[in-house]
């Protein structure tokens, strides 16, 4: 059998050049590093000039409304480890609650063991807990 040759095969014969096709790719490459780069400087310096802003009072603001929204927080993080600091001293510290009516705070662990050894009398007709250490 004879082959016969068609002058239209209906597909595109040659291949795309290998040259542009990663020329296009290595410029990608610089572009995103860049941009990594410059947002890495840019949130550097924000980060640098953010205690001025901070720190200084506009002329006209003894004249603007308070704000009352809440604030952004500046660094969760940081703010979430001191709301666990004082919840932790909240929680296995002893403090006052009103020191004139002699209402005290106990940590979580001795009310535990308190209520465990069963020393704790409630009077069902004030409802207030008295201790029988």
């Amino acid at each position: 059998m004879a082959e016969s040759t068609n002058a239209n095969p209906g597909h595109e014969t040659t291949d795309a050049s290998a040259g542009p096709v990663v020329g296009v790719g290595i410029a990608i490459a610089v572009l995103v590093g860049a941009s990594i780069i410059a947002m890495i400087v840019f949130f550097k310096v924000l980060d640098y000039y953010q205690p001025f802003f901070d720190a200084t009072t506009h002329p006209l603001s003894s004249t603007r409304h308070e704000n009352t929204e809440p604030r952004v927080q500046i660094d969760p993080p940081v703010q979430k480890l001191e709301l666990r600091k004082i919840e932790e001293n909240l929680l296995n510290g002893y403090g006052w609650i009103d020191q004139g009516q002699g209402i005290a705070r106990i940590p979580v662990q001795r009310a535990m063991e308190i209520v465990a050894a069963n020393k704790l009398n409630v009077s069902l007709n004030s409802g207030v807990a008295d201790s029988v250490e």
